[in-house]
């Protein structure tokens, strides 16, 4: 993404990165956000990463593009919750963090654009 290839620390930070690239890149409005877990190892861990909409995932922390089958296989990734450009911008607008957003948040953030 040539939004965020000027980054040169990501580890730890794909939570904050994927919204940056959901917010910043230009056709972003084909994007989803993904919030879920990983284990590529023995250790399963909470992610985030961006469907871009082709077929492919872009993973923010090792900054590469993969087709959508072969990051959830390889990952053995799970998905936990998947967000638009509109509403990541609205759940971060109302719970101030980059992600993992709680049901709370998420609600809180539904309640605020809805009314």
């Amino acid at each position: 993404m040539k939004s965020l290839k000027r980054i040169r620390k990501r580890q730890h930070r794909c939570f904050e990165l994927a919204l940056k690239g959901m917010l910043d890149e230009p056709g972003a409005d084909r994007f989803t956000l993904v919030h879920g877990s990983v284990a590529p190892g023995s250790l399963r861990y909470e992610h985030a990463w961006i469907e871009l909409g082709d077929g492919r995932i872009y993973d923010a922390v090792t900054d590469t593009y993969e087709p959508t089958d072969q990051f959830m296989a390889k990952n053995r990734a799970v998905v936990e919750h998947r967000y638009s450009r509109l509403e990541a911008c609205r759940i971060c607008g109302v719970a101030h963090v980059w992600g993992p957003w709680t049901d709370d948040e998420r609600r809180d953030a539904e309640a605020r654009y809805l009314a």
